[in-house]
């Protein structure tokens, strides 16, 4: 699934009330440039908004409660120009195939983060916003750290961290997790590696046992099923001692377990039934201290969650994360997740209790589709592999194309790759090895140029190098590259910035880079249409 951007900015409360602006590349922005922002007069200390949370919270919502507080959310967050560009981008993106709209909402008052923006559910629609892959609903963090790329991976390493907790479930949790591993395990053809690892920390947990076992793992899911809590209004995630006591671990520390570990590309906190009450808050409290750490995705359940809807979410949730057609799709696979849960129980608010803060840009977390395709008839030893000018670690398959062609990797031994491995190569048609080298220059070149553009409201920095990222990591496939995701991808690029847009297709019609001629003829073809529209 491809997603249009819709970003939706809350500024801080002035006197009028909170400024609002939304933007979206294909259609535009409102308010329009040199017109004053609308202000929302939304007030969420309104006595009537509170009784509507606590009775949330609690469970009692009464009939037809959620639907009317979802549009009273709606009303102070889509009014009037702000939601005609939200349809107007709607129609645009149901307009292309597997396309829909991503509704990131970048709340800068803490008041409006507590709200479930979740439920947003406008008059006009059957259903809330956040059930439909037609449009997803996340809270984006913009923090300016690198998220690394991660491609191909096999098998995904699952850390499940389940401490012992008054009030958990951990055998039914667990359980329910160990389904999941297996059901996406079974899909694997026999001699393949598994499509998951899992490794569990039950019971006794300490500090000291979940940094041994992110280093051990290295994972790139963490799974974490328990409570917090708040101390001195600071977030705390409650672990044990070495005699298995109740013992909560700072905000800080669990932030300090994701240093380092590039890896790592989500976090799902669940807060689950029988827990004190600000239990999920101090969860949702965390995820953005994770993210400050590099994750790129945090799931947190904003309420309590009953064991049965944590289990089906947990289970609905990894089915569509871990394979098929959408697999490294958070968004998509927590928006299926979440419409599994609204049509079992469309009185309760389960199916909002999910919130997605995410920092990373683009459709997928990762790209495991090659590695899962790829048959692999021995497997060297672990080593290093360049890869677009990055390393990455572990087994080296053979018969990979990795840079631009079908540079592949017969032999390694211990070591480095670059002055100490030796490395055996054959090539059949594809770019040499100082035209693949001679590619990713070219690339980290037009990231410098994207980096040194001066800052623009009407086009996010971090969003153009992640789609240059996601050309160029299609490119690195050569003959086996999606002609047709590359040229979506160089729309969008050409939508964002005529002037990014041109530096890549000249990378990709250059002949001496030695790319296929399909490549080269998508890219001459979009810039030449490109041209045409400018000239009309």
């Amino acid at each position: 699934m491809r997603y249009l951007n819709f970003d939706l900015f809350v500024g801080e409360r002035t006197a009028a009330g909170y400024p609002l602006r939304a933007e979206c590349a294909s259609v535009g922005q409102a308010p329009a440039v040199g017109q004053p922002a609308p202000v929302s007069a939304f007030d969420p200390a309104d006595p009537g908004v509170q009784a509507a949370l606590a009775a949330l919270r609690a469970g009692q919502t009464p009939p037809g409660g959620l639907r009317a507080l979802g549009e009273r959310l709606a009303a102070a967050l889509l009014p009037g120009a702000i939601g005609q560009l939200l349809e107007n981008a709607r129609s645009v993106a149901a307009a292309q195939d597997d396309q829909g709209l991503r509704l990131r909402l970048r709340l800068a008052p803490p008041e409006w983060n507590a709200l479930p923006w979740e439920l947003l559910w406008r008059p006009q629609d059957d259903e809330p916003l956040a059930v439909s892959t037609d449009t997803v609903v996340t809270r984006y963090l913009n923090l300016k750290v690198r998220v690394p790329r991660l491609e191909a991976l096999r098998p995904l390493r699952l850390l499940v961290v389940l401490p012992k907790a008054e009030g958990v479930a951990l055998d039914a949790h667990q359980a329910a997790l160990t389904a999941a591993v297996d059901e996406a395990n079974r899909r694997v053809a026999p001699g393949e590696p598994p499509l998951v690892a899992a490794t569990w920390l039950t019971g006794v947990v300490t500090e000291d046992a979940v940094r041994a076992a992110m280093n051990a793992t290295r994972p790139h899911l963490v799974h974490f099923v328990g409570h917090g809590q708040f101390s001195d209004g600071q977030p705390s995630l409650l672990l044990t001692d070495a005699a298995g006591d109740p013992q909560p671990a700072a905000g800080s520390v669990v932030a300090g377990f994701f240093r380092n570990y590039d890896s790592v590309r989500l976090v799902v906190l669940n807060a689950c039934q029988g827990a004190a009450a600000d239990s999920a808050q101090a969860l949702v409290g965390l995820a953005p201290r994770i993210a400050a750490q590099g994750a790129p995705a945090i799931v947190a359940m904003q309420w309590e969650i009953f064991d049965w809807a944590a289990q089906q979410f947990a289970a609905g949730f990894y089915r569509g994360l871990w394979s098929g057609a959408e697999a490294g799709e958070v968004e998509t696979a927590l928006t299926r997740a979440r419409a599994a849960l609204y049509d079992q129980a469309p009185a309760l608010a389960v199916f909002a209790t999910p919130v997605l803060f995410l920092r990373a840009e683009g459709e997928r977390l990762w790209e495991a589709g090659e590695a899962a395709e790829t048959p692999a008839a021995t497997t060297p030893p672990a080593g290093r592999v360049i890869h677009a000018g990055q390393y990455f670690e572990g087994a080296v398959h053979v018969d990979r194309d990795f840079v631009a062609g079908n540079l592949t990797v017969t032999q390694t031994a211990g070591g480095d790759i670059v002055g100490r491995d030796k490395i055996t190569t054959s090539s059949g048609g594809g770019p040499d090895p100082l035209q693949a080298q001679a590619l990713v220059e070219q690339f980290r070149a037009l990231r410098r140029q994207i980096t040194a553009r001066p800052p623009s409201l009407a086009v996010d920095g971090d969003e153009l190098q992640q789609n240059v990222r996601r050309v160029e990591a299609e490119v690195s496939k050569g003959p086996a590259a999606n002609l047709d995701r590359l040229g979506r991808l160089l729309d969008e690029l050409a939508a964002a910035a005529s002037d990014i847009f041109g530096a890549t297709t000249a990378i990709l019609t250059n002949p001496r880079l030695g790319l296929p001629e399909a490549l080269r003829r998508v890219a001459a073809d979009k810039r030449q249409a490109h041209l045409g529209r400018h000239r009309d």
